[in-house]
Formats: structure tokens, sequence, C-alpha cells
């Protein structure tokens, strides 16, 4: 399989907030329509406790693979569930033409930029500071050339690339 088409999206604060108590402490309606737009119709990569966070029907156009150690695997509604990298990486449906994109939580953000596997960061950088627990690895991205995509009051959006050639 080739892994050139593994990107992550997000969005934090200048700080890396990427949430608090397990919800966004922002609400750009723009961002959220970039997001949507983004990923409908691909493959999304989500820790169990975002995936709790998110509509049931937002995997009526996408589909969902759900990372968790924890909990019972899932296999309903255009969702599935894995325990490990190693286990995601055999997954059949990867080797479609979808994109898959990386949208949290935290810990996935890291498992998948520790593991090189994110060859793009879509990230939306707020430029207003919040409070939170949960925040993006801004480090494991901070070297990586970036390019402004779109800029209003609020936000910037930048897609980072992974400095290194493809294997």
């Amino acid at each position: 399989m080739s892994i050139s088409n593994i990107f992550a999206i997000a969005a934090c604060d200048p700080n890396g907030v990427l949430g608090k108590a397990g919800r966004l402490p922002w609400h750009y309606p723009e961002d959220l329509q970039h997001f949507s737009n983004t990923t409908r119709g691909h493959i999304l990569v989500i820790g169990f406790r975002t995936f709790l966070t998110l509509p049931k029907s937002y995997f009526k156009q996408r589909q969902g693979i759900v990372f968790s150690r924890q909990h019972p695997i899932i296999e309903e509604n255009n969702v599935i569930s894995v325990n490990s990298l190693e286990a995601f990486l055999k997954l059949k449906c990867l080797s479609e033409d979808k994109d898959i994109y990386v949208i949290g939580g935290a810990q996935i953000y890291t498992l998948f930029l520790e593991a090189k596997l994110i060859r793009k960061v879509i990230l939306t950088m707020l430029k207003r500071s919040y409070e939170g627990d949960v925040f993006f690895p801004l480090s494991l991205i901070h070297s990586w050339p970036r390019q402004k995509i779109q800029e209003n009051d609020d936000f910037t959006i930048y897609h980072y690339i992974y400095p290194m050639k493809l294997p």
C-alpha cells in the first residue's frame, strides 16, 4: 500500500489547544464547513473519545476507522475499529482510491506523526487563545514547510508538507 494519501486535518489555537472537556472550545462555522468539505467521501481515522463526540450521521458520507484499545470492535454504519497501528495498516479499505484523514484526538495525531505516516497536515490555526486540556503536537510539525491556503479575521489555514521524499 502506498502511504502517500494519509493526511491530518485539525484546528487549534496558537498554543495547540484542540479541545476542552471533550468539546471544541470555539465555534467557527466557516472552519467546520472547510473540514466537512475536505473530508466528505473519504476515510476518517479517529480515536474512540473523539468518535463519541461526532454525530453518527457524519459517517453516512465518510468511512470511519476508530482506534480503541479498551472498547469492543465496532463494525456498523460505515465504521470499523482497530486496536493498533499494525491492525490499521492491514485494513483492506486502505487500498481504495480514497484519501485518509487523521482527525484526532491528540494521541492519534501523535501516533501517526511519530510513525511518519502523515504526508500533509491541513491545520486551521486560530488567532485567539483558548483554555483547553487536549493539545495538537505542534512540535512534531514545527520544522515542516508550510503554505498559507486561506486567511480571515479569526484563523489561517495552512498546509504543512512532510519534508522528506516519499518511499
